[in-house]
């Protein structure tokens, strides 16, 4: 019987055999990633450290705000501290009273008129109540309702609104990440802690560093925050991310008399 001569087979060809097993094992891993379940939820629990940083943060160790505590605002300058307003922030306070007067630190002074920032996270909320809303901007989030219908009249009298600037509606606000960046420079002034209340009523430790809220939208259904080593977090976590803190924000006007 003749012998049968065995085809052989090239290197080239087993090469490129092996790329074409390689490319279609690629692609699997690929499509099983982008259509996962969990992916949404994953980018939500996961570690708010592992999201990109807008500026490298110096240092991971809470470091307070080295600032005076003006007695008027017409004094006050940048950097200053200024008590104005009043709200819950101590354990088992009630609607009938048991507030304390809110400190807030100048980030800017023109002319007649002071931007503050709140000096402790006052509130943790969520930004939306919904990732799926298709809000766009600040101003249509639950947050943005949140601040200007209940903070704002809670935290302030009749005659403390009077003096509080801005279309009405938005006269109380969180800062955008370019605003954090410009007024709270380095990364650790932008480090907070959450008031006694607050904290106790998510179950946050008020003795440690918490995320805040920044006002920009991101990505759809996700917002910027401030991470708790003071850096900048762009990447946002979702809307309906309720474990983050809120520092509100507002104009005033010099003329209004500190606490």
């Amino acid at each position: 019987m003749p012998e049968i001569q065995k085809k052989k087979t090239s290197p080239a060809t087993v090469a490129g055999i092996i790329i074409l097993i390689a490319a279609l094992a690629a692609m699997a891993v690929y499509f099983i990633f982008i259509f996962s379940p969990k992916k949404a939820e994953e980018e939500v629990s996961a570690d708010p450290a592992s999201a990109p940083v807008f500026s490298a943060p110096e240092s991971s160790e809470p470091e307070e705000i080295s600032a005076e505590l003006k007695t008027t605002l017409a004094e006050a300058e940048a950097g200053d501290l200024v008590r104005y307003g009043n709200y819950i922030q101590i354990p088992g306070a009630n609607a009938d009273g048991d507030v304390s007067p809110i400190e807030w630190i100048v980030l800017d002074k023109q002319e007649d008129r002071l931007l503050l920032l709140s000096y402790r996270v006052l509130e943790i909320w969520s930004y939306d109540d919904s990732r799926e809303s298709g809000i766009t901007g600040f101003s249509q989030s639950g947050l943005c309702k949140n601040l200007d219908r209940y903070f704002y009249g809670s935290a302030f009298s009749e005659s403390e609104r009077e003096y509080i600037l801005g279309e009405e509606g938005q006269k109380v606000f969180i800062l955008t990440a370019a605003e954090a960046e410009k007024y709270l420079t380095p990364d650790s002034h932008r480090i907070a802690r959450a008031t006694h209340t607050a904290a106790d009523h998510h179950g946050r430790d008020d003795s440690k560093p918490i995320e805040w809220w920044l006002a920009d939208i991101t990505s759809p259904g996700f917002a910027a925050y401030v991470y708790t080593d003071g850096s900048i977090r762009l990447k946002g976590l979702a809307f309906d991310y309720d474990k983050v803190g809120v520092r509100p924000a507002i104009w005033v006007s010099a003329e209004a008399e500190a606490e």
